[in-house]
């Protein structure tokens, strides 16, 4: 990563996440809210997921199907339009319903580890299924794998000592924090996009 200063303003020099935006800014992965701020307490969004999420693939050499997804409730013009059908493609995602991807609709940590685990897995990097400290998450959660996979990578540590807070929303902050670290160990594996 290259932590060399970045344009942002609102990211504050002690914040935890200070480094790791500016490895994402330098990746290409966010170009910021603005030309000068990251927004950093604010909610990551489906369609900025989907972004942040097709750019580091696409910086790890990977290359993108842009063709159509069943998605009814995208907007053409949106700047993640494209991004969207690239990780439908992928298999990161199957939206909301098979119809819907509600992208407007914040990200949740548990759908920020299904996310980010299935990423790795096309990256090719395996996952590590084994059991997590975490007490708040249900073993039939569609979720309760990629939790243990991005445990185990070292890209989340939990909210808690034992909890993980599956439901609360994904700020930016928090977002740059995970996939910096996802990318460091794709990189550290020597893993690419295929």
């Amino acid at each position: 990563c290259d932590y060399s200063p970045t344009p942002f303003t609102d990211v504050a020099s002690t914040s935890f996440a200070f480094s790791d935006v500016a490895c994402i800014y330098h990746l290409g992965i966010t170009g910021g809210t603005t030309a000068t701020t990251y927004s950093p307490k604010r909610a990551v969004t489906r369609r900025q997921m989907a972004s942040f999420l097709a750019r580091l693939w696409r910086s790890s050499g990977g290359s993108c199907d842009f063709s159509p997804t069943p998605f009814t409730d995208l907007d053409a013009t949106s700047f993640a339009f494209r991004d969207i059908a690239c990780i439908y493609h992928l298999g990161i995602t199957g939206g909301t319903t098979a119809t819907t991807y509600s992208p407007a609709d914040n990200v949740t940590r548990e759908q920020m580890a299904a996310f980010l685990a299935r990423l790795w897995r096309a990256l090719g990097g395996p996952c590590d299924s084994a059991s997590t400290p975490f007490s708040d998450l249900e073993a039939d959660s569609f979720s309760f794998d990629d939790v243990a996979c991005i445990y185990h990578l070292g890209v989340t540590t939990g909210t808690g000592a034992t909890t993980y807070s599956p439901a609360n929303d994904v700020t930016r902050e928090q977002m740059a924090s995970f996939l910096a670290r996802l990318w460091r160990s794709a990189a550290a594996d020597g893993l690419r996009g295929t």
